[in-house]
């Protein structure tokens, strides 16, 4: 009976152990693996957070090229504003003569790879696309073109003084017969021959405002040194020794005072098209009010006249169309000269005039640049008392100009102009400098 029992128990526990047995060995292999799967949790993560971070540097990149794109168009929009400040105007010069012939005048045309004045510009986009932005203002060259006529004009609030000085010389050589010819060969009456040499000084400062970017308004002060050389030889009177009278004068001379305005873009296009009118006092000593020495056929001035002793009205077009890196120019004008009575001689309206002016300018440099004109005038009879007086004739005054223009800085320059006559009437030669100086006033 107690065998059986003990055989039993004996059974029980080697059946249980061997149950354990198996789960005894499998137990740390059960250990190792759950250690392996904690491991591989923050492997996990990382992989994560580095999928995470490359995701965010991407991001920055793509952010960073769109930063670097926007750059670039504003700075190809600053490069652009610059020109515009270069294209400023001041000083733009031809000054009008005693006869209101006008002086070349030419500041240099800076083509520093901006484009020709009047491109549109064009803008960048995000994705490097060149889009065209909104247009911008007409690019003005920087040129001094027919200033006094009215060429590229200063932009609102701007104010330039520019002082010239302008020399001229002029050499008349006459044969005068007092009497009358019986034949071709054979005169009855006196030959003479006259040798005129005038010279004149002429010192003035000029004063321009841009009222508007589109509308200008100027005043000419001017002072006047005139010096004239008679020598008169008398021929057949067995007379040796030339007559010489010399005489001179100087004093303020004719103020004059001008409006310009620029015609709208829309009418005009890449060019520049200026209308304006210019009205010329009488400041200046009077032809017939100065002193006279003599009587009759000798009587002579004591004292030379720095004014005309005329009011004058000068409407004009100026055209400018830039041709880079050239630039050419011409003016057009009519001065409508008011007749005016004179004591002891009667009305005098001393003939209108009809000018033109064309050429051309070439930048050599930002700073330097050379111009070449041609100027002309045709003033009309004299009349006396409503009549076309016996002396009078219709006057052609033909030149010449060469002119050149060193920028100092964006504000100052030095204008160079001689010119030389190609009609008789013309003076032989002329020379002016100006340093027309530029700043915002307002």
């Amino acid at each position: 009976m107690w065998g059986v029992p003990q055989n039993r128990t004996v059974r029980a526990r080697s059946g249980a152990l061997v149950v354990l047995a198996p789960l005894a060995l499998g137990g740390p292999a059960l250990a190792e693996q759950g250690t392996e799967q904690t491991a591989d949790e923050p492997v996990d993560r990382l992989e994560e957070q580095l999928e995470r971070q490359q995701t965010v540097i991407e991001e920055q990149q793509e952010e960073l090229e769109r930063q670097r794109k926007r750059l670039n168009a504003l700075q190809a929009q600053l490069e652009s504003l610059d020109s515009l400040a270069r294209y400023d105007t001041t000083a733009d010069a031809l000054a009008a003569g005693d006869r209101g012939v006008a002086e070349g005048q030419l500041r240099s045309y800076r083509a520093a790879g901006t484009g020709s004045p009047g491109e549109t510009q064009t803008a960048q986009t995000e994705d490097g696309a060149a889009t065209p932005g909104d247009e911008p203002e007409q690019q003005r060259p920087d040129i001094r073109v027919l200033e006094s006529e009215g060429g590229v004009l200063l932009r609102q609030g701007e104010l330039s003084i520019e002082p010239s000085f302008e020399y001229s010389f002029t050499d008349v050589d006459r044969v005068e017969v007092a009497g009358f010819t019986v034949l071709p060969a054979i005169v009855v009456g006196q030959i003479e021959i006259n040798q005129r040499e005038r010279e004149s000084f002429v010192y003035s400062s000029t004063v321009r405002y841009g009222v508007t970017d589109t509308f200008e308004i100027e005043a000419r002060v001017p002072y006047v040194f005139r010096n004239e050389d008679q020598i008169t030889r008398p021929l057949g009177t067995g007379a040796e020794d030339p007559e010489i009278f010399s005489v001179e004068g100087d004093n303020l001379g004719d103020v004059e005072l001008a409006m310009h305005y620029q015609l709208p873009k829309d009418w005009t296009g890449n060019g520049f098209v200026v209308s304006n009118v210019r009205y010329k006092s009488r400041t200046g000593e009077d032809p017939f009010e100065v002193a006279t020495t003599g009587t009759g056929q000798n009587e002579r001035q004591a004292e030379l006249p720095t004014g005309s002793g005329f009011r004058s009205v000068t409407p004009s077009v100026t055209g400018i169309l830039p041709v880079d890196p050239a630039v050419i120019f011409g003016n057009v004008s009519y001065e409508w000269t008011f007749e005016r009575d004179v004591a002891n001689i009667g009305t005098i309206d001393p003939g209108d005039q009809l000018g033109f002016n064309v050429g051309t300018g070439l930048s050599l440099t930002p700073e330097f640049s050379l111009s070449l004109s041609y100027d002309h005038s045709t003033i009309f009879e004299t009349e006396q008392n409503g009549q076309t007086t016996d002396v009078s004739r219709t006057v052609q005054v033909g030149r010449m100009v060469f002119g050149g223009t060193y920028n100092i800085s964006d504000r100052v320059a030095v204008d160079l102009q001689f010119a030389t006559g190609v009609t008789d009437d013309a003076p032989d030669i002329s020379a002016s400098v100006s340093i027309p100086i530029t700043f915002q006033a307002f």
